[in-house]
């Protein structure tokens, strides 16, 4: 869609409210299922909500550069009018007659800083001058309503030979309704009060364990770690130095959720002293809080009894199943929680180099209690994320460390069979490193029903269903994973590439720009999720640019691709031989995917047969990739599928 969409902005309208980056719907703080075009039909005329939309207009919006049927916008105004429930009055979404559509209601526009609704950039389509209202914008406060524009609204209907009663204008006093999903929190990073930096893996820590505790509750839902986190000093969301702090209820509205837990944690000695808070989202009251003094000994419990004392002042009723859950796969031993929290802190905060201090600590944490099944399970993700982040080590290494990594999780599951992060990471092992589908879509399934609130759970799910040809779902789920985890840039880089294996370039580019607004500086990731993106939108002078002057070979690979789109074949055909003469038979499948593009069918099957053979473990991704389009449909591609068994 060609449309401006701004990192916090809400549309709200009757009862509903919609974001528009993270693909979210809901009427009174209920969820509603609405995606794809009729998603971004709505969004569009809610932009342009102060008058008509033409059809022609919809049509280049919504459907940008492809040729479609006239009953496309039919089928998508229908589908919208049902999931708004407004099929029978037609109230929320107005036809007008011979013209287009518009919204029926007022509508708001909220950013959290008062700003006005956003126009799209390079507004394609002018509204006929004699119903246009540009003469008479939208007040800065967000609110439309002018006697000029129920007039005008007036006028088109009675055009149509309809009536349509204009619901009350709000007042400057009334405010936008704030409603939360039912039982949702987040919960901070805790204020280390030790007065030593080094101490902070023990605050840091004793939250995330709240958070994965918590997230096993299938009623409450949980906001995840890296964008509760955010708010941590120092974070992209923390208050600039000498700036007043973030209140609560921003956190709350930013993260969608009706509760903030926060503390603090202040070692003294061989004790801890932690305070614990939860406060409304909503009214800013504190809804609960206890301080704790523990001992060594204490503290292995401490999460579990903190997470149950927060769900009951939640009054979430929980099972004994629940209970269970609250305390599964941890330890008794507080020198092997210890090494597992300095172990956490460097997988989740740390880059590439603390991979290996971080197995380390796991394994400490191992060696003190052999039954600490958590600890199983983060050794086994650290020694899989070696195999992708170390580079020198020959096939054989890499195929005896996935091994070990996989037996570690199996042992996390021998040990607590309803731990849902192991059953998660099974899958993840079982898809990507024997292409076993089957396995892996029976072990997500148990892992999400067992960790509802994971975020990363659940886009491990929709990387599944992706891998597997099944669009609509794995959209679904990685939308899901975003709304738990919406400030987080890794979950919006994962959508981003999600939606661009989906096809679906135009919103991969505004979760990529999401992504990319969440941090300082641009990442080389970003570059490359953006020249995939521009590739598939059809722009190869982008791709080109985006690429120029990186000896990377992904980046050669598409600027390979794009030099030919140009017109510069010696160009391009030189790129491709320096990479063969680099990379050998190892690539094969990225020749395959440049041939593909260049329009050399049998080249390119030559090739995939070259990475079938050589078990390269990017295969797992044949359908995924929208680079092989073009050899999709020949029957040597659908005899590799066949091979590859996945399923239906």
């Amino acid at each position: 869609m060609d449309v401006l969409l701004r990192d916090k902005g809400i549309y709200r309208f009757d009862r509903f409210e919609l974001d528009p980056l993270r693909r979210t719907l809901s009427r009174a703080g209920e969820p509603i299922v609405l995606q794809g075009r009729p998603f971004d039909t709505l969004v569009y005329l809610l932009q342009h909500h102060d008058r008509v939309v033409t059809r022609a207009e919809l049509f280049a919006a919504v459907w940008p550069d492809r040729v479609v049927e006239e009953n496309n916008l039919g089928q998508a105004i229908a589908s919208l009018r049902r999931s708004l429930q407004d099929q029978a009055a037609g109230t929320l979404i107005l036809t007008v007659a011979g013209r287009g559509y518009r919204i029926g209601v007022p509508v708001e526009y909220d950013t959290g800083a008062g700003q006005p609704l956003p126009r799209p950039i390079g507004d394609r389509a002018q509204p006929d001058a004699r119903h246009s209202t540009a003469a008479t914008p939208a007040p800065a406060s967000g609110r439309p309503i002018s006697l000029r524009l129920a007039a005008a609204i007036l006028l088109a209907v009675v055009a149509v030979g309809a009536i349509v009663l204009w619901p009350r204008a709000p007042r400057p006093t009334d405010r936008p309704v704030f409603a939360p999903p039912p039982h949702s929190l987040a919960v901070l990073a805790f204020a280390n009060l030790s007065g030593d930096a080094a101490q902070d893996y023990l605050s840091d820590g004793l939250a995330d364990e709240l958070i994965d505790r918590l997230g096993r509750i299938g009623a409450v839902r949980v906001a995840g770690r890296l964008s509760a986190f955010s708010f941590k000093a120092g974070g992209v969301n923390s208050a600039p130095a000498g700036g007043a702090g973030v209140t609560i209820g921003e956190i709350a509205r930013r993260l969608n959720v009706g509760a903030v837990l926060e503390g603090s944690v202040r070692k003294a000695g061989s004790r801890l002293e932690i305070t614990a808070r939860l406060v409304d989202g909503v009214s800013g009251y504190r809804i609960w809080s206890q301080t704790y003094d523990a001992a060594p000994p204490q503290t292995t419990a401490l999460a579990g009894e903190i997470a149950a004392a927060v769900t009951a002042a939640m009054h979430v009723a929980l099972s004994g199943q629940d209970n269970a859950q609250l305390t599964l796969g941890g330890t008794a031993d507080p020198a092997a929680l210890d090494a597992f929290l300095h172990g956490l802190q460097m997988a989740t905060g740390g880059g590439a180099a603390s991979r290996r201090p971080a197995l380390a600590a796991f394994e400490a944490a191992i060696a003190r209690d052999p039954n600490y099944a958590m600890a199983h399970v983060y050794r086994g993700l650290m020694l899989e994320q070696l195999t992708d982040l170390e580079e020198g080590h020959d096939l054989a290494w890499i195929s005896r460390t996935q091994a070990d990594a996989e037996a570690s999780v199996r042992r996390a599951i021998a040990i607590a069979p309803n731990l849902g992060a192991a059953h998660a990471a099974l899958a993840e092992f079982l898809q990507k490193n024997h292409w076993d589908f089957t396995g892996a879509l029976a072990e997500i399934p148990l892992a999400l029903e067992l960790a509802p609130g994971d975020a990363q759970t659940r886009m491990t799910y929709a990387v599944l269903q992706i891998v597997v040809g099944h669009r609509e779902l794995a959209e679904a789920a990685a939308y899901q994973a975003a709304a738990l985890d919406p400030l987080s840039p890794r979950i919006y880089r994962e959508l981003a590439n999600l939606l661009l294996e989906a096809r679906d370039f135009a919103a991969a580019k505004v979760a990529l720009t999401h992504a990319r607004q969440s941090e300082a500086t641009e990442t080389s990731n970003d570059r490359f999720y953006g020249a995939q993106i521009e590739l598939g939108l059809g722009h190869p002078g982008e791709v080109a640019r985006l690429c120029a002057g990186s000896k990377e070979w992904p980046f050669e690979q598409l600027l390979a691709v794009a030099d030919h789109a140009l017109g510069r074949d010696a160009e391009a055909a030189q790129l491709l031989a320096d990479l063969q003469h680099r990379l050998g038979d190892s690539a094969a499948l990225q020749y395959a995917e440049v041939y593909a593009q260049w329009g050399r069918t049998e080249d390119a099957l030559k090739w995939l047969k070259t990475a079938m053979r050589l078990h390269d473990p990017g295969m797992v991704y044949l359908r995924a990739s929208p680079m092989l389009d073009p050899i999709m449909q020949t029957a040597d591609f659908k005899d590799i599928e066949r091979q590859l068994n996945f399923p239906p």
